[in-house]
């Protein structure tokens, strides 16, 4: 037998193992990551076009997309590397890039001349549309105007307003002191998809006078129908407008609805199922209306309401009727116009056209508007809660120092309220409240004091925000704006102020409401066909928020 002595390893010479291990691994790993990163920088250069690999290579490097560009398209943060430069799309507009297999969107562009923002994003997720559909809308550098946003069931949204209305060559509105007054004035009614990109744009010119649309809603066939006012020569000097679209925008039919000279149309909502038709709301002189349509444009019935401020605003109601609201006041309708109740309150200070009505969840409604009464300071922005009869249930105000203008608000989908306006620093607001009516958070948005309002708010399909309204910061004479908020109030990817929280405070006035009276009437006024030919409009689309 041979015997063997075996001897283990000391504990120095294991040691010394582990470490010149950790060393040979070491240098592997480094010549690895050279190999790597040569392979991208290889790959890049290979593909000059190749936006998606640059983009994907860069993200493999410094663990994130570029989140800034040079002058050259390189990327400049977070890490400057002039390997990943990325080509122009388009030398005259901004375009969607996306690629095959990424989770990002590019988009490319020259930046604008008014606004001077950066001309690309990238949005390093799956819904790029809420970094790039915050924009001013232009239509030939004119007075521009936007009024209530309302969503479509594609996931988009329409929005109304005026466009090339009255200006002088300083940006004074009418009666214009400085030069007089030029433009003409065009009904807008701009469809948008999902993604924020303009579908189409259609205004609606019936003199050299300004037309204005204040409301636009889906019908259920898929086209549209809108509100407005129109200065033409059909009935008298302003005349109520109605007009019905198809879903590309082309015009159906086209009726004025007046007596006086100062007739205007405000709001509009389809009539319920298994009903058809669209119920419009509006006023002759000084008395109020509410009328219905059919689907053709033939008058079904009308109602005259006298006694009652006549800027209203109109939601349908769950047991087929409608709601009616203006300042100090709600009014419940029946399916066929008759008044079931009227609600009215005198203790506080509403502001014309700072109103809107919409039924909440549980049968009550929820109603907007500003007040002096209650507010903290000058005015405040309020929203009232009433249950299904009109009782008063609770009231938030919203606002700080100076004056604040609530114009919009809607119950959100997970229950809670949001409301948008003019705040005292004079930015457009978006204030959001829980279930309860608590404040959960407030936005500010805007680029310099005085030049921002918010008119309206529409909660889209995946819990996102549009809000819409004028801007004047990239045109001395004003533009609409969209602004996409996420389900918490962000604008991803916004580098800019417009992006900003701001502190609002929320009192709980309780506001005194008593019953109301209202002489109602069933003549109709004239009803006319304008039969006006749509101009297709193409406006300039300045990306504010990339």
């Amino acid at each position: 037998m041979i015997n063997k002595t075996v001897r283990g390893f000391t504990i120095v010479e294991l040691l010394v193992a582990v470490v010149i291990i950790g060393i040979l691994g070491t240098l592997a790993i480094i010549s690895y990551a050279g190999i790597i990163d040569r392979t991208y920088v290889s790959a890049v250069k290979s593909d000059l076009t190749g936006n998606d690999k640059k983009a994907k290579a860069y993200l493999a490097k410094y663990g994130s997309f570029p989140t800034a560009l040079d002058s050259n398209n390189c990327p400049s943060a977070p890490v400057v590397d002039k390997n990943f430069c990325f080509n122009k799309s388009s030398a005259t507009t901004i375009i969607s890039y996306s690629g095959s297999k990424s989770t990002y969107t590019l988009f490319m562009g020259p930046s604008d001349s008014n606004s001077g923002q950066p001309s690309y994003a990238i949005t390093p997720d799956q819904s790029p549309y809420v970094a790039t559909t915050t924009f001013a809308l232009r239509l030939n550098k004119t007075v521009d105007s936007g009024n209530v946003i309302s969503k479509t069931s594609d996931g988009g949204f329409v929005v109304p307003g005026i466009v090339d209305a009255y200006y002088s060559a300083t940006g004074d509105p009418p009666p214009c002191s400085a030069g007089g007054c030029q433009g003409t004035g065009s009904a807008l009614v701009a469809k948008f998809s999902s993604t924020g990109t303009l579908s189409w744009a259609k205004g609606w010119d019936g003199s050299s006078q300004e037309d204005e649309m204040e409301q636009v809603i889906q019908s259920s066939d898929g086209g549209y129908v809108g509100v407005g006012t129109a200065h033409t020569a059909g009935i008298s000097d302003n005349d109520a407008l109605l007009v019905k679209y198809d879903s590309s925008g082309n015009k159906l039919w086209d009726l004025l609805i007046g007596n006086t000279t100062s007739d205007s149309g405000f709001s509009v909502v389809e009539a319920q199922s298994p009903d058809t038709g669209y119920i419009v709301s509006g006023k002759l002189s000084t008395s109020g209306f509410v009328a219905k349509f059919s689907v053709s444009g033939s008058l079904v019935w009308y109602t005259s309401l006298s006694g009652i401020s006549v800027d209203t605003d109109l939601a349908n109601t769950s047991d087929g009727g409608y709601v009616l609201a203006g300042n100090n006041f709600i009014m419940k309708l029946s399916s066929t116009g008759a008044v079931s109740w009227t609600k009215t309150w005198t203790n506080a200070t509403n502001i014309s056209y700072t109103q809107s009505i919409q039924q909440t969840s549980d049968g009550g409604y929820l109603y907007a508007g500003s007040t002096s009464t209650y507010a903290s300071a000058g005015n405040d922005a309020y929203m009232m809660k009433f249950d299904s009869s009109g009782n008063f249930s609770w009231a938030r105000t919203w606002g700080g120092a100076g004056d604040d203008w609530g114009y919009q608000a809607i119950q959100t989908n997970d229950g809670g309220y949001a409301v948008v306006g003019k705040d005292g620093n004079g930015y457009a607001f978006f204030a959001k409240f829980d279930s309860t009516a608590n404040l959960s958070w407030s936005k500010e948005f805007g680029v310099t004091a005085n030049k921002s309002t918010a008119k309206s708010i529409a909660q889209l399909s995946d819990g996102s925000y549009a809000m819409a309204g004028n801007i004047y910061d990239y045109d001395i004479k004003g533009d609409i704006f969209i602004a996409r908020y996420d389900a918490l109030g962000n604008i991803v990817n916004c580098n800019s102020n417009l992006c900003r929280g701001i502190t609002g405070t929320s009192n709980s006035p309780v506001i005194t409401v008593s019953i109301g009276s209202v002489t109602t009437g069933s003549t109709a006024p004239s009803i006319v066909s304008a039969g006006i030919t749509l101009n297709t409009l193409t406006p300039t689309i300045t990306f504010m928020a990339q």
